[in-house]
């Protein structure tokens, strides 16, 4: 027996509502799991130490993240510029580039929000599913993800080739410090789940519904 098409829209709606908040709440327990894990590192690196640039970006990369979203993005962009800008040997055309990337993605995103939101209404869920979701979105919504995209995949690529660059050296284990394995290796891993988790935005974005839109409060 088919059922009525409003009663499968609104299934299929409470679906995507529940999804979207079980990410919601799976994303606030990993970001919880981590500040635990990095508590003691923060406390003997951070806390009380002598205000320097790299301090002051991590103030403002994640304890202001509430209030300056514009400020941690662009901090967090900062920081990660500096890692591969060492791990190129403080290369400054590296340097160059990628913070002309990086000013480019912001002020692209800047214009893409504005335009985005300048279309979409709020909606006010049910007391069922407490939230709101935008409605009226432009077809071009998903085009909010290219700057992000493309800033990412030069942040991993430049970090691949200098992996690759090391495997193919016979002496790399004699002529490169501990340090600055560690930090390729882990540029790997964090660059590629970044542009994994970017590019998995950018293809909901694109194909989803308008329900998977929804955000709900912590």
């Amino acid at each position: 027996m088919d059922l009525p098409p409003e009663l499968v829209y609104l299934t299929q709606q409470g679906n995507d509502y529940r999804l979207i908040h079980a990410i919601w709440n799976a994303c606030l327990v990993c970001l919880a799991y981590d500040y635990v894990l990095t508590l003691d590192d923060e406390v003997r690196y951070i806390w009380g130490k002598r205000l320097s640039k790299a301090r002051l970006l991590f103030w403002f990369s994640f304890k202001w993240f509430a209030y300056t979203a514009f400020i941690s993005h662009f901090s967090i962009g900062a920081i990660l510029t500096l890692r591969i800008h060492a791990i190129y040997s403080c290369n400054r055309t590296i340097l160059y580039i990628l913070s002309t990337l990086l000013c480019s993605e912001l002020i692209a995103e800047v214009i893409l929000i504005v335009f985005i939101s300048d279309h979409f209404s709020v909606l006010h869920l049910s007391s069922l599913f407490p939230g709101c979701a935008p409605t009226h979105i432009v077809p071009y919504a998903w085009t909010y993800w290219i700057p992000m995209t493309v800033f990412e995949s030069a942040l991993f690529l430049l970090a691949a080739a200098k992996a690759v660059r090391y495997l193919l050296n016979p002496d790399t284990p004699k002529q490169t410090p501990n340090l600055a394995l560690l930090l390729v290796r882990d540029s790997i891993i964090y660059f590629g789940s970044v542009l994994a988790l970017i590019l998995l935005n950018l293809v909901i974005w694109k194909a989803g519904r308008s329900s998977l839109f929804a955000v709900f409060p912590s």
